[in-house]
């Protein structure tokens, strides 16, 4: 399993533009509900993951390619692979982009 960080602006976005409905889920009934789990996966459903103790949110389970490729993204720049995107609009702006 991959886990991709998506911060700020980005994550606000996506996450007003999730699937609906959005279940919310702990990290035990996700396990206990593997196979319901999947299928709602494979139907275009997301599942919000919380703490068994439902007190901290973790993240958000979806195969929606959007926010894959979002989260992708994300992670490159979270590593320092590519610069910020309002960075490269920047560089873009100034013709310092081949």
């Amino acid at each position: 399993m991959t886990v991709t960080l998506i911060r700020g602006r980005e994550y606000a976005r996506l996450m007003s533009e999730l699937p609906s409905p959005v279940r919310s889920l702990t990290l035990a009934e996700i396990e206990h509900q593997r196979d319901r789990v999947y299928e709602e996966l494979e139907r275009g459903g997301a599942i919000r993951v919380y703490t068994n103790d439902s007190q901290h949110f973790l993240g958000v389970l979806t195969r929606d390619q959007r926010l894959l490729d979002a989260a992708g993204i994300a992670q490159l720049i979270e590593n320092g692979h590519i610069p910020p995107l309002d960075e490269l609009v920047a560089m873009d702006d100034r013709g310092e982009l081949p």
